[in-house]
């Protein structure tokens, strides 16, 4: 059961002195290919890693060349979502190339790229699922050497998991959930990491009723655009500007209007002129009759 079109809309939200105008678009378009379609013919597609275990990659990035890849890898009991934080250098042909683990036990790590080194982070687990947990990084050069040593990015534990990655006005941001007095009351930080590995101190984005998503933090080069999915079903999908210099946040712009839950398959990327904000629609609370994949395009201004 399709999910009826709507006419697309345009938000405008004053954050802070900035103003976020989004373009909605959660139409149903026609599949004019099948899997195949969307591929690059000349690289077709190829295994980063065949393995017994409960592999998961979750990032990647580029220094114009050639791309790193990070997943998770290690058969560490059945359901553990954990596993062994590694990096893999692939080439535009999709030649692959060094490998590199850190030896850590983790999840959800993830890649950006400074014009120099990429800095690959992750919610660090070693001290095992039920231990404090902190976000860990690690500086890996194009070519998947270490370049130093790894370090803490944060130090307060009760971290739920990294969230976000991006590279900007000279540092990194990243976003991860954190429970705040205990279980359940979940916030949504954010941190700076220069390029030689020193931490802010954290900053709050939202809370509580967040839920944080993969891959929710991009920028312009200057500023970082953070999304995330908030409400009793997680049916709104919403967004707040990180000034990339004083981190001075602006207030909350809200990107959907559907009543219908929004999945953690929240995402944003910058275009060069706009970002691009993804998320998946359900139809009623349990996705009985469907869903839809929606996109809103944001311009500051």
């Amino acid at each position: 059961m399709s999910r009826p079109n709507r006419l697309s809309r345009m938000l405008l939200v004053i954050a802070g002195a900035w103003l976020i105008a989004c373009t909605e678009d959660n139409s149903s378009p026609s599949m004019t290919g099948g899997p195949n379609g969307l591929s690059n013919a000349s690289v077709p597609e190829f295994d980063i890693l065949t393995t017994p275990n409960d592999d998961r990659g979750f990032g990647a990035a580029t220094d114009g060349n050639s791309i790193m890849a990070a997943f998770t890898t290690g058969n560490l009991g059945p359901g553990n979502v954990f596993g062994i934080v590694r990096t893999y250098v692939i080439s535009p042909s999709g030649t692959l190339g060094q490998q590199t683990s850190t030896g850590r036990v983790g999840l959800t790590p993830m890649v950006a790229f400074d014009g120099t080194n990429y800095l690959l982070a992750w919610s660090d687990y070693n001290s095992a699922p039920l231990g404090p947990t902190n976000i860990f990084g690690q500086f890996v050069d194009p070519s998947g050497q270490k370049v130093g040593d790894m370090f803490r990015i944060t130090t307060e534990g009760q971290v739920v998991i990294l969230s976000g990655l991006a590279y900007g006005n000279g540092h990194y941001m990243l976003t991860y959930l954190r429970f705040n007095t205990g279980p359940g009351i979940v916030g949504l930080y954010g941190r700076f990491v220069s390029t030689a590995g020193v931490p802010s101190a954290r900053f709050l984005i939202t809370n509580p009723a967040a839920t944080g998503a993969l891959n929710n933090v991009a920028t312009d080069g200057t500023n970082f655009l953070v999304v995330w999915n908030s409400g009793a079903n997680f049916e709104s999908v919403k967004a707040r500007l990180v000034d990339g210099t004083s981190g001075a946040i602006g207030q909350v712009a809200t990107l959907n209007s559907s009543p219908a839950p929004s999945s953690q398959s929240v995402s944003v990327a910058f275009s060069g002129s706009n970002y691009m904000v993804t998320w998946s629609d359900s139809i009623g609370l349990r996705n009985e009759s469907g869903g839809s994949f929606d996109a809103t395009l944001c311009s500051i201004r």
